[in-house]
């Protein structure tokens, strides 16, 4: 459930969705992610990992759209993810999530309501669409000279390797440490033991071993906790920006297709082989990215708050 759509070789009818379809995703790092579907955005079927719900004339999806924006349900979402390592979910574990559904007419206030915030969240999701635009310009127009080749099986550049299992019980909000999973974007919560790894003078780079295919970049001096669903690489040769690998890293496992089948095991990470333009071009591509990224993370603040404003709507009229 993102900004990307992608052609469909064959269309069967029972997919094709219908102006006010709602998708849930199910499993991976989007699982609980919404979508409303509208005629406006053109014809479209729903893949086999979404859920489609189709509501009644007692709910409107407009409504339903705005509440899964709320943190009712965010944190609904969240809770499930902490006590599911590998979340998964299906129609009866949605049908769990407890909806206040007024009157329809208070429903269409609700929507009216937040109607006034719809153009300036559309304007802040454009900006931020425009910044990852210009950053991924950057890096493939940086890779297109990119001449040194790397296997990543060279013990003396890189260093890999793959956490240990953490049970639930383990994770504890006073913890010291983030503990990551296969969701390595974001983590599953703290722990209090000591990390496998014995310092962490150097950057590090995480892949996600299970599920959708994901790539984090962990700076210097974070500690953190990988499971035995997260693995880690550092990066040993000088020659090699560890930042700017973590991208090129991501990119492999795309174009080999890394997924939930085809698991990106530490053997077929290790198998890999890379290439980076000089160093210098590494380091100012860098540079750049991490301004574009402040740039970003002002926008989603703002988004944040355009949203905590929608909410307030839907808790005054709610009551």
């Amino acid at each position: 459930m993102n900004d990307n759509w992608m052609t469909a070789e064959n269309i069967e009818e029972q997919y094709v969705l219908h102006d006010g379809d709602f998708l849930f995703a199910r499993t991976g790092a989007t699982a609980g992610k919404t979508y409303l579907y509208k005629d406006s955005a053109g014809k479209a079927i729903y893949a086999g990992y979404l859920i489609r719900f189709r509501t009644n004339d007692e709910l409107l999806p407009e409504y339903l759209d705005i509440y899964t924006r709320t943190h009712y349900y965010l944190d609904w979402v969240e809770e499930y993810k902490k006590v599911n390592e590998r979340p998964s979910l299906n129609a009866n574990i949605f049908s769990d999530v407890l909806l206040p559904v007024p009157p329809v007419d208070v429903q269409q206030q609700i929507v009216d309501g937040c109607k006034v915030f719809n153009d300036e969240y559309i304007e802040l999701h454009s900006q931020q669409q425009q910044i990852e635009m210009n950053i991924l310009q950057l890096f493939n127009g940086a890779q297109e000279g990119a001449k040194y080749e790397y296997k990543l099986a060279i013990e003396s550049d890189f260093e890999i390797g793959i956490g240990k299992r953490v049970v639930q019980s383990e994770l504890d909000d006073k913890g010291k440490m983030f503990v990551y999973s296969a969701n390595v974007n974001e983590p599953v919560g703290k722990i209090t033991r000591e990390s496998i790894l014995d310092n962490f003078d150097k950057p590090s780079v995480l892949w996600g071993i299970d599920g959708d295919w994901m790539v984090n970049f962990v700076d210097a001096k974070i500690p953190f906790y990988p499971t035995d669903h997260c693995g880690y690489i550092r990066v040993k040769n000088e020659k090699i920006n560890p930042e700017y690998f973590s991208r090129v890293l991501e990119k492999e496992g795309i174009m080999v297709g890394f997924d939930r089948t085809n698991r990106a095991s530490i053997e077929r990470i290790s198998a890999l082989v890379v290439k980076v333009p000089d160093i210098s071009i590494q380091n100012d591509i860098v540079s750049k990215c991490r301004k574009y990224k402040k740039e970003m993370s002002s926008i989603k603040e703002k988004k944040m708050k355009v949203l905590l404003k929608k909410e307030h709507v839907f808790d005054e009229l709610i009551k």
